[in-house]
């Protein structure tokens, strides 16, 4: 089939152009945690254009739209196309290197979401998970001495996706899985956020082992309530209430106090610092008082920061106080493309949670639902908005959710999906059927 620049590309060729890029990006996506001090931002941008290549490759030639309902895929067309705005947009507010640097950056971070479209596809992300494993894993054992404890956690992120479902893993690969997860929760008491992401796969794997015995209603309580907490903090803290990270902050000051020892003390002072609270106040006011609350500030530009503004206006010698990227993700969507984009953002992420929870036939669905529901409330919290493989990833679990093809599969056979990503000799491929099953009231069903 006649693809871009007049060349042809099989489909299995396409999935595996996308399966390796996954693998090379994967170093590059640790690059600020490298002891070696040098710049691998021309290596990032080439790999994003190649990425988006065979992403919009696929798309046009090979995407089947059964794949996705038509409501879903409306969502992230109508999504995509504000993006696509935002960018143009962008384009004529950019004024210096720096800016362009991030409008490349921040539009490919936003256009994450076109991954739905291809790791719906059973086969495509099977292909890409299968490849990654023994390939990344291989160069983490060479690039170990050159990262830091921060870079190390980032880099084995990747294997959240899968191991909230544990007790599938094979037993040649569990123990090392639940070494990575002990290592994420232990290298480094003040990575927080790390830690809780490891938490969270782990307590997702005891559902599943437990499927026999806890209800299905605490499934969907857990749905319900990582839904619907994100918008009430937001709500509390911009009606002037007391936000929830400074109650988190005085409770564990309040704890810290009474212990003894000292280290005690400050680890658990460092583990509750609030360091959230004036970023949310800080883009927010960016927002109002440069009037783009509705229509973002394109991905070119950052926010007004009082509190890193200083430090980045003279790092990069401009006469400009903004911060172009925070730690939490969902506030930079907010910044670069205003409430309109939030809103369809968050859409995307509300909607692929449901349906693997509420209309998926097998229960690995139902927990990945679940993890996909908790990245939206992380979202308020951290993650990050980066091409990198810890997004791709996340996005990975968004479009499988999303997918009928994934859904509409059995116990059995996303059983047999999922521990065929683990045969690395003499791989065959397998054929999945795809029968729509209604799900239960009970979530042993």
């Amino acid at each position: 089939m006649r693809g871009f620049g007049g060349k042809s590309f099989s489909y299995r060729q396409v999935i595996n152009w996308l399966a390796v890029l996954l693998v090379v990006i994967t170093p590059v996506s640790v690059q600020q945690w490298l002891r070696i001090g040098y710049s691998l931002d021309f290596v990032k941008f080439f790999l994003f254009f190649i990425f988006l290549f065979f992403m919009l490759f696929y798309i046009f030639n090979y995407y089947d739209k059964e794949k996705l309902r038509d409501v879903d895929r409306k969502i992230i067309h109508i999504y995509l196309a504000w993006i696509v705005i935002c960018i143009v947009r962008g384009c004529f507010e950019a004024s210096d290197y720096w800016q362009w640097k991030n409008l490349v950056s921040a539009s490919f971070a936003l256009l994450l979401p076109l991954f739905c479209f291809i790791f719906s596809d059973p086969m495509a992300s099977h292909r890409s998970l299968r490849v990654w494993f023994p390939w990344a894993s291989l160069i983490f054992i060479f690039m170990f001495p050159f990262l830091t404890k921060d870079g190390i956690v980032f880099y084995v992120e990747p294997f959240l996706l899968l191991g909230c479902l544990l007790p599938l893993v094979p037993r040649e690969w569990r123990w090392g899985a639940i070494f990575l997860f002990l290592m994420m929760i232990f290298i480094d008491f003040e990575a927080r956020s790390q830690i809780i992401k490891a938490i969270v796969p782990i307590l997702l794997s005891l559902l599943y082992y437990f499927r026999g015995v806890i209800p299905y209603a605490v499934v969907k309580f857990g749905h319900a309530l990582l839904s619907v907490l994100p918008v009430l903090f937001l709500v509390m803290g911009v009606a002037g209430n007391q936000d929830i990270f400074s109650v988190f902050e005085m409770a564990s000051s309040s704890a810290a106090s009474s212990q003894a020892d000292m280290s005690s003390r400050e680890n658990i002072e460092g583990f509750a610092a609030n360091t959230r609270t004036f970023m949310y106040k800080e883009v927010i006011s960016s927002a109002v008082d440069n009037n783009y609350v509705i229509w973002g500030r394109t991905p070119a530009r950052g926010n007004d920061s009082a509190y890193f503004g200083d430090a980045i206006a003279w790092q990069l010698r401009v006469n400009r106080y903004e911060r172009p990227l925070n730690e939490v993700g969902f506030l930079n969507v907010f910044t670069w493309t205003g409430l309109i984009g939030l809103f369809l953002y968050c859409l995307i992420f509300l909607r692929a949670a449901w349906l693997g929870v509420y209309r998926s036939a097998s229960i690995p669905m139902k927990i990945i639902g679940l993890y996909v529901a908790f990245h939206f409330f992380f979202g308020f919290v951290e993650d990050c908005n980066r091409f990198d493989t810890q997004n791709i990833t996340m996005w990975m679990g968004l479009a499988m959710c999303l997918s009928e093809d994934f859904r509409s599969m059995s116990d059995k056979e996303f059983k047999a999906w999922f521990k065929s990503l683990f045969v690395i000799i003499r791989p065959q491929n397998s054929k999945w059927g795809h029968s729509v099953i209604s799900s239960g009231e009970t979530f042993s069903d």
